[in-house]
């Protein structure tokens, strides 16, 4: 198993091996491709290339698991952070509102909610079901909610088979065909939090 560390005094990525070794490097300090001028944020996407938010030259930047420089992509303004979807895409996360990156660095369509649902967000995570957390404040609260699945337009009887045939594994029903669509779930206030 492997450890990136966001290094924001050196202004680098460094990936550790499991015995606490240094395997490599991502950048160091300067505004060339190659090189970062105020690394906030970095993800590391299930291809293992890294994507890096570069706020002192607003960019995100695109490595390779080799730490080869590969693309990157201007930003207007400089999100807060970056996270990553269940269908792989970067979203950028902005006080206002939420963008989306392919992971060529081409915008998208915001694939899952619109601005007003996520207005004054603070941070977003995503469980392994897929499931979405939404921190926003004004006032301080949680949105949970729920990913919507193609294989949910079908009938009960429909969604038993499928269920039967993978072995009674109804976990199965999660894993088939997200759409990138949400519905809500509960609403956490601050007292619950």
């Amino acid at each position: 198993r492997e450890l990136a560390v966001l290094d924001s005094e050196k202004e680098r990525i460094l990936l550790f091996n499991s015995f606490g070794h240094s395997i490599y490097q991502i950048g160091g300090y300067g505004r060339s491709t190659d090189r970062f001028s105020n690394p906030t944020d970095f993800i590391v996407h299930k291809n293992d290339e890294f994507f890096v938010l570069d706020a002192g030259v607003k960019q995100i930047k695109k490595y390779s698991r080799s730490s080869k420089f590969l693309k990157s992509f201007k930003l207007k303004r400089t999100p807060s952070r970056i996270a990553l979807d269940p269908l792989g895409y970067l979203i950028l996360v902005y006080p206002d509102h939420l963008e989306t990156l392919t992971p060529d660095l081409a915008l998208a369509p915001t694939l899952f909610l619109k601005p007003q649902k996520t207005k004054a967000t603070v941070d977003l995570c995503f469980t392994t079901n897929k499931h979405l957390y939404i921190l926003q404040n004004n006032p301080v609260h949680v949105t949970h909610w729920v990913p919507y699945f193609e294989i949910e337009k079908q009938s009960e009887n429909i969604i038993q088979k499928i269920i039967q045939v993978n072995g009674g594994d109804d976990w199965v029903v999660p894993t088939l065909e997200f759409n990138g669509e949400w519905r809500k779930g509960k609403i956490y206030n601050e007292k619950e939090l």
